[in-house]
């Protein structure tokens, strides 16, 4: 048990831990696994409704306490940044590499493989700026590292729709490149910029 209190029936008398399966199998390994993801789908799913509607909103709820309802921006920005890669992994932007392949491309390759890793690691740098910018906001540094991870999980999240869009409309990549920066622009004015607080909604 979690505990290492003494059982006496179903359930912990300290944790609450159910005891009904002593011993772990394949049906409760496949329970446990399809419970947390019900147990994320829902505010998941809000958290990226919240984002794309009222972005400024979401995020001022969540930094004010409404915690339950959200995911978490850490959370939230590894969800995302799993489905970009896994949404490159399927509709790949670049043909496959060639031994002749020039400088300029390589480095394409390269960022397209770990841009999303530089993108997480330069969250403290960005939300250092993003607090200094903003210092009237009376928003701490945890606030800010806050919203800037939800604004780059939100970013992945909309680049892997547009990728997996791609074929489906045929965007030509400099289409997409054009269409993903328009889109972050428009959404980003429209929900951070407005207010030091966090925009709409």
């Amino acid at each position: 048990m979690n505990c290492g209190a003494k059982l006496d029936g179903l359930f912990c008398s300290a944790c609450g831990q159910s005891h009904k399966y002593p011993r772990l199998n394949l049906r409760l390994w496949l329970a446990d696994a399809f419970a947390g993801l019900v147990s994320l789908e829902a505010p998941i799913l809000r958290t990226a409704i919240g984002l794309t509607t009222k972005p400024g909103g979401m995020v001022r709820r969540y930094i004010d306490g409404q915690r339950i309802r959200f995911v978490g921006p850490v959370t939230y920005a590894v969800h995302t940044s799993a489905l970009w890669i896994a949404s490159y992994a399927a509709f790949p932007l670049l043909p496959p590499a060639s031994s002749t392949q020039g400088a300029v491309e390589a480095i394409q390759r390269w960022f397209l493989a770990y841009g999303q890793v530089l993108n997480l690691g330069a969250l403290p740098a960005i939300a250092a700026a993003v607090w200094l910018i903003f210092a009237g906001s009376r928003r701490t540094f945890a606030e800010q590292l806050a919203l800037v991870t939800y604004l780059i999980g939100h970013m992945f999240l909309y680049r892997a729709v547009l990728l997996c869009a791609r074929p489906l409309v045929g965007l030509s990549i400099p289409a997409l490149q054009t269409a993903d920066a328009v889109l972050f622009l428009i959404w980003f004015a429209w929900g951070w910029v407005p207010t030091s607080g966090y925009g709409c909604g």
